[in-house]
This record gives C-alpha cells, sequence and structure tokens, in this order.
C-alpha cells in the first residue's frame, strides 16, 4: 500500500464508471485508477472532486499504475469558490498545473497552491480573489523559470518583442506585487484581474500555446 497527500486536479472517465484521478502532490501529478468511482454508490465517489485536499491509499492494480483503495478528505477547499469566476479560476489552476510538465518544482507548485486554496478559504489579508490568484501567478512563473522584470515605468511590460502599454493602477498593482507590499495591493486590488491576464501571457507566449479557461473569465 501506498498512501499520497495531494490536490486533486481532475477525475477523467476512463471506461463504464472508472476513472482516472489527476492529483498533484510535491513529487509530481500522480495519476490514480479509481474503479467504479463514477457510480454515485461508490465509498470514494464524494470525494473525488476537484481541489480537495486527499489522502489517497493506493495499491498495486491490473493496469500497472496505482489504484485507489480508499480516499480520506483533509479539507473541501472547493466549497470556499461560489461564484462561476470561481469555479473556473480552480478550472484556470488545473489548466496550468496540468500542462506544465517540464521546469516545474512540484514541491514548490504544491505548497504554493495549498497557499493561495488556503488564502482564499481563510481571506487573512481580506483581499478579492484576483489578487490572491496574482500572488500565485507571479511565484508559479518564478517556479516555472520565466520571471519578467518589475516594470520600471510605463510601456515596459514585455513578451519576446513586443510589449504592452500599462497605465499608472497597473503598474502601481505590479509594482506592490513585485514588493508583497500586501496593503497597497489591498488600495488598488481593483486592478487585480488586469494584472492576472498580464501574467497569464507570459505563460501563453513561453509555452506558445492558449489556455481555454482564460477565455472563460474574459482576462
Amino acid at each position: 500500500m501506498i498512501t499520497y497527500e495531494g490536490i486533486i486536479l481532475s477525475l477523467n472517465k476512463y471506461k463504464d464508471d472508472d476513472g482516472i484521478l489527476n492529483l498533484l502532490t510535491s513529487e509530481g501529478v500522480k495519476s490514480i485508477y479509481c474503479k467504479s468511482v463514477l457510480k454515485v454508490t461508490n465509498k470514494n465517489h464524494k470525494a473525488c472532486n476537484k481541489f480537495l485536499h486527499v489522502n489517497c491509499e493506493t495499491f498495486q492494480g491490473p493496469l500497472s499504475i496505482d489504484q485507489l483503495k480508499t480516499i480520506d478528505v483533509k479539507d473541501y477547499f472547493i466549497q470556499y469558490f461560489k461564484s462561476f469566476d470561481d469555479l473556473v479560476i480552480l478550472d484556470l489552476l488545473s489548466e496550468l498545473l496540468s500542462k506544465t510538465y517540464v521546469d516545474i518544482d512540484y514541491e514548490y507548485a504544491y505548497f504554493n497552491t495549498l497557499k493561495f486554496l488556503n488564502n482564499v478559504k481563510n481571506n487573512k489579508f481580506d483581499l478579492n480573489i484576483y489578487s490572491y490568484l496574482s500572488i500565485f501567478l507571479l511565484n508559479f512563473l518564478k517556479t516555472l523559470g520565466i520571471k519578467p522584470e518589475k516594470p520600471e515605468g510605463f510601456n515596459d511590460v514585455y513578451f519576446g518583442n513586443n510589449n504592452i502599454t500599462i497605465d499608472q493602477s497597473i503598474f502601481d498593482f505590479l509594482s506592490a506585487l513585485y514588493d508583497k507590499d500586501l496593503e497597497k495591493i489591498k488600495r488598488v486590488e481593483g486592478y487585480a484581474k488586469t494584472v492576472c491576464s498580464i501574467l497569464l501571457k507570459f505563460y501563453e507566449f513561453h509555452y506558445s500555446i492558449e489556455l481555454k479557461s482564460k477565455v472563460l473569465l474574459n482576462i
């Protein structure tokens, strides 16, 4: 038996009522075969939702991958994400973490994700969800080795040979973000969603992809 602690990123249907659970752990993304988990009568059915913090007890199954025996929920983070935007943000996190297989420090990514989820849950700093997301994204980009420079002025955010124009408010938020000045972030957090869009562009440019969930957020 092997027990994995992690955050559920997704549960994909395999065949019939079976599923493959993708679990973000400090050692990487683990794929776990879940027999009959899509049946509502299955004992593990309710515990296989996205962004639950769980312990999964597994054994070696017939498919040569870990097979789920029991799952113990440590925290139902999804219950703190109630609006449409909140739920799409979880989809965005799942997409980011699932697509990024190279250049990633999984231990840091795992604890950074757990920190983001706890920040939203407890709202320790009294910020909106996009402010917390922008903090997560900047740390995530650094984890990948994508290190956008702190802007020194307007017209100073670059993607390769392209740059975008930022106004005073966006500049103030980005500066506060780089300086980890939570009080200043709070004063200008109405611009956090735009800053999230800027940070996500760095990711898309670096990997030459388009994030589907970003389109749903309209950022």
